[in-house]
Order: C-alpha cells, then sequence, then structure tokens
C-alpha cells in the first residue's frame, strides 16, 4: 500500500492519497496539488482584497488554535476501527457502467414535423399551378376556340416553363419517404451506439473483475489484520496501532514513516514516532492586512519567543496525543506499555547534513494511562512526573537515548529455549555446552527484565566473543538497550574481554554491557571497567542470580570443567 500526504498552508487543506499503484498515487497526488495552487492563486488574485486577507488570516489563526489545543482536538476522534468501515474504504471507487444512450427516434405519427414538409414548394406544384394560370389568362373564354394557334402557344409555354425548372427545380420529397430516410439514418446511429456500448460493456466486466479481485485481496487482509490482533500476534497488533496513529490531526505537510514494534510476550509497543521541527514553524503568521492604497497584503508573524514556547509545547502534547490514540484504539487490550519515542529530522550545521535526533522518550503503562485525565493535564509536567526523558530546551536539538527500542529486524536473533529446567544441583556450569549456556543466560534476564516489561534476545551463534544477547529494559533512569555477553571460562577472564565488550557497547548504541563468566576477573578488567556503563558478573554471583530468580541450583567446579574439555578434545 503506497501513501501521499498532501497539505497546503495557503488553503488550510490536508489530504491522504492511498494506493496499491505507486504510479497512480503520485499522479493523483499531483493532480490535487497543482488544483489546490490553482485554487490558491484564485483566492490572491481575487478583485476584493480585504475579503482575501481575511481568508488568509482566518487560516492562520486556525492553524495557531490546533497547534495550542492539539491534545484537546486529538482527544475528539474516536479511534476505535471498524473493519466492515475499512473494507468499504479501501474498496470505495467501484468501477460504474456508462453506456452511451440512443437519440430519439422518428415518429411516423409526428404529423405536425412532416406536415411541414409536404408544404415545401415543389416542381410538380409550380408546373400545374403555372399551366392553369395559362389556360385560365390566355385560352379559357370560347370566344377565341380552339385552333392550332392555341395548341402551339399552350405547347410552347409549357416548354419554357418546363426547361426554366428542370435547371432551377428540385425534386419533389413526400413525408412518407422523409420519414424512411430518418428512420434509416437513426437505425445507423444506433447499430453504431451498440458497437460501441458492446466495447464499453466488455471494458467494464474486465475492470470489474479487477475490482472484485482486488477488493477481495482487500477485504481478506483486513481479516488478517484483525484475527491477528484478537489473537495478540505482533502483525495484528503494530497493523492496528498505526491505523490510529494514521487518525492524528496533521499538523505540517511533510509526514515521515511511523515505525512501530511490539513484544507480544510482555506486550511492550514502541513507537519512532517522527515530530515536527521548529524550522517549520519559523515565520509563523499572525495577521493578513489588505493595504488599499498599494493594493497588496501586509502579513505580521509571531515573534520568535512566542514561537519557540508553543512548538516546546506542543511536542508534549503530541506524544500524549500518541499514547492515547493507540490505547484508545485497543479495545482488546493487547498493549499493556507503550513507549514514544519522538524524532526529528534536522541539519547539524556542524557537518552539514541531515540528521535524525530522538528528542523525548515516554513509556506509560495502562495502568498510569487509565489515571491521566488528559483533557486537564498540563502535558508538560505530566511528562516529568512519568518520568520521561527530553533535551533541557527542545529547540536546542540535544539527543537523548530512547527509553527502549525494539528492532524486530535485527537479522542476529535466533529462536530461544529454556535450559533451567534441566539444570539441578548435579550440574557444573564450567562444562556446560557453550550454546546451553548462552540460552541458560537469556533466560536468566528474561526473567529479571520482564518484572518491569522488558524482553532479552539470544544472537546468532558465532563464538567470537561479541553479543551473546540483547536485552530491553523500560526503566526510564536506568534501563535501555543493554549488551550481555555470556563466557564459559575455565580461566581468569583478562581486560581485552572487557575491552571488547566497551567496544561493542559503543558500537551498537547501547547503554549498558554485561559481561558474565563461570571463572573469574583479573584486577585489570575490574579497573577498565571502573566509570564505565559495565556490570562483570563472575561464577559466584551467576549462581546466586540463578537461585534467586530462576529457583535453579548448579555449581561450578573449575578444575572439573578442566578435565572433562580435555578429554572432549581427544
Amino acid at each position: 500500500m503506497y501513501e501521499v500526504i498532501l497539505q497546503h498552508r495557503g488553503l488550510g487543506k490536508y489530504k491522504v492519497i492511498r494506493g496499491r499503484d505507486e504510479n497512480e498515487v503520485r499522479a493523483r497526488a499531483e493532480e490535487l496539488k497543482n488544483r489546490w495552487d490553482d485554487q490558491y492563486a484564485t483566492i490572491l488574485k481575487n478583485e476584493n482584497g480585504e475579503e482575501t486577507a481575511q481568508i488568509l488570516s482566518q487560516a492562520a489563526h486556525d492553524k495557531v488554535s490546533l497547534l495550542q489545543n492539539y491534545l484537546k482536538e486529538s482527544l475528539y476522534i474516536n479511534y476505535v476501527l471498524n473493519k466492515d468501515e475499512i473494507k468499504q474504504a479501501e474498496t470505495r471507487n467501484v468501477p460504474v457502467l456508462q453506456q452511451e444512450e440512443y437519440s430519439t427516434s422518428p415518429n411516423e405519427k409526428d404529423k405536425k414535423y412532416y406536415k411541414k414538409v409536404q408544404r415545401i414548394p415543389n416542381n410538380c406544384l409550380i408546373l400545374l399551378y403555372l399551366i392553369l394560370i395559362i389556360i385560365t389568362t390566355r385560352w379559357l373564354g370560347p370566344i377565341y376556340g380552339y385552333g392550332l394557334s392555341f395548341f402551339a402557344s399552350l405547347i410552347g409555354d409549357i416548354l419554357i416553363l418546363g426547361i426554366i425548372l428542370g435547371i432551377t427545380g428540385e425534386k419533389t420529397v413526400f413525408a412518407k419517404d422523409l420519414y424512411l430516410q430518418d428512420k434509416e439514418t437513426w437505425e445507423n446511429e444506433c447499430n453504431t451506439v451498440d458497437l460501441k456500448n458492446t466495447e464499453i460493456r466488455e471494458k467494464f466486466e474486465e475492470d470489474l473483475k479487477l475490482w472484485q479481485e482486488e477488493k477481495d485481496r482487500n477485504d481478506q487482509e483486513v481479516d488478517d489484520i484483525f484475527e491477528a490482533y484478537h489473537n495478540g500476534e505482533e502483525d495484528g497488533v503494530i497493523s492496528i496501532a498505526d491505523a490510529c496513529l494514521q487518525k492524528l490531526p496533521q499538523i505540517t505537510e511533510e509526514q515521515r514513516e511511523t515505525s512501530i514494534n511490539y513484544n507480544s510476550e510482555n506486550k511492550i509497543l514502541v513507537v519512532n514516532y517522527f515530530l515536527p521541527t521548529l524550522e517549520e514553524f519559523h515565520k509563523l503568521p499572525k495577521e493578513i492586512r489588505y493595504i488599499k492604497s498599494k493594493e497588496e497584503t501586509k502579513t505580521t508573524y509571531y515573534p520568535d519567543s512566542f514561537v519557540k514556547k508553543l512548538y516546546d509545547n506542543l511536542v508534549y502534547k503530541i506524544i500524549f496525543a500518541v499514547v492515547n490514540a493507540i490505547y484508545s484504539g485497543d479495545v482488546m487490550k493487547r498493549i499493556e506499555s507503550v513507549v514514544v519515542n519522538g524524532y526529528i529530522d534536522t541539519l547539524d550545521t556542524s557537518l552539514g547534513r541531515q540528521i535524525t535526533l530522538c528528542t523525548t522518550s515516554l513509556l506509560v503503562s495502562r495502568e498510569a494511562y487509565n489515571e491521566l485525565n488528559l483533557e486537564l493535564i498540563d502535558p508538560k509536567e505530566c511528562f516529568k512526573r512519568l518520568k520521561g526523558l527530553s533535551t533541557i530546551q527542545l529547540p536546542n536539538k540535544i539527543p537523548v537515548k530512547p527509553i527502549m527500542q525494539l528492532n524486530r529486524e535485527d537479522k542476529r536473533f535466533v529462536e530461544s529455549y529454556g535450559v533451567a529446567s534441566n539444570i539441578d544441583g548435579q550440574t557444573n556450569l564450567a562444562s556446560m555446552d557453550w550454546q546451553d549456556f548462552e540460552n541458560l543466560i537469556r533466560e536468566l534476564f528474561e526473567k529479571k527484565f520482564s518484572r518491569h516489561g522488558g524482553e532479552c534476545k539470544v544472537t546468532q551463534a558465532s563464538r567470537d566473543g561479541g553479543v551473546d544477547a540483547i536485552a530491553f529494559d523500560p526503566d526510564p533512569i536506568l534501563g535501555g538497550k543493554i549488551i550481555i555477553q555470556a563466557k564459559r571460562y575455565t580461566n581468569i577472564v583478562g581486560v581485552s574481554a572487557v575491552r571488547d565488550l566497551y567496544g561493542t557497547l559503543i558500537n551498537e548504541g547501547a547503554s549498558k554491557g554485561i559481561l558474565i563468566t563461570t571463572s573469574d576477573y583479573g584486577s585489570d578488567a575490574h579497573k577498565f571497567a571502573e566509570g564505565k556503563p559495565l556490570v562483570l558478573i563472575n561464577g559466584n554471583n551467576l549462581l546466586q542470580l540463578l537461585e534467586e530468580e530462576l529457583q535453579t541450583k548448579a555449581y561450578i567446579n573449575i578444575s572439573e570443567a578442566k578435565k572433562m574439555l580435555k578429554e572432549m578434545d581427544k
């Protein structure tokens, strides 16, 4: 599904154009854009300059009103999705059969028309009239008799009149003949219309078939999405959440695609939502006045201080509007926590290129959301109360680290399996299969983080000292992305392993790194980790964690493990 979002600031209009063909969507968007531009140009050229200025001033006022009341405006929207309405919206452009119609057929009983045609002078009538005139005027009286002179004069007159009428006259047309000619012409026209209508029907039937196929596909997709949502599956929940966010009021011309991820195990939804930038409100119109003496309009703008304050408050309103849209549309309560990471695309003047920054991050549980009265809250104060993260001054473009990110497309993630249930007091962790050991560590931290809505994923087996697991802790202060490396060692872990972990942490953009081993660490390793977001867990700490979190008892015997591993190598 392709979509193009259009907005015209001058007209204050907004439109989302969707379709399955990218070229068609872009063509429709271009056509609408041109139409809006023409409408706006007409307004600007309006002879009534005062009226035009009033229209533009009202549009500017409406825009500022929306920015100031964005959260309240968003609360009036119904975010509950109706499956049937979605199906109708997806397939509303039903093909229509528009055939050509026959013209009015000639009517033989139309006496008014054909009687009028009969009255048209014709050669026969004129000839008869002239003959009668000749007879009555020249040869009528018996006093002249009927001699040769009479017939000679009569024949001469007739010949002269016949020659004249033969050259200048027209053939006689009778009403019946004219009707038959009209009927033949009409029948030919009907045959032509029939041929065209046959082509139109064939094209219509083809279009209707394609439309029905497309409708069936769309209906099935909608059914699949709602079924997946009711089952709590990731794709279904993400699709429903995305549809709810599409209903939010649009305030900028450019709309970036929202990224949404969902963890079905702990029911956490993470939304990476692109916010407007301060630059998009540069020179925000306050009033447009028409100066009659100069026949031109003059625009006054809000001061920068007003715009900065407006923008600062708007960001928090958008964040809570996003949270409300998701929870309001989640009628099946498949989401227990929502994380909204607010991003902006902006210009880094120090590098001279466009960059993407996270400026806000907030986690709101369903329990906390149910306690909020969004009509009365101060969004900025509520954001602080819920321990949201943001820059001190949003317009300064200082990034913050997102509370949580769920990268579902990370190809390193693999299916994990349970190990703890197979471990007992007779299990030596130092001699375990290395892959079982990594999954045990994943299981341990999954249990630890899940109490607070977190999760832990095992990465692809590499045995190269890289990432073994990635955890996501939603705690807004101490949480974030955590890199976990598990080393089933029988020797002391040196500083190189800790240094490698720190390098991985930097590359992954993580907030913390945890290194776990069945043995212990050297003094140089502990010294390197000081002052860094690194946690070193040795064998004794690991046994304690397993007993606390998984109620699992095991033991670690390095000497025994070395002997066993040596025998296995043989």
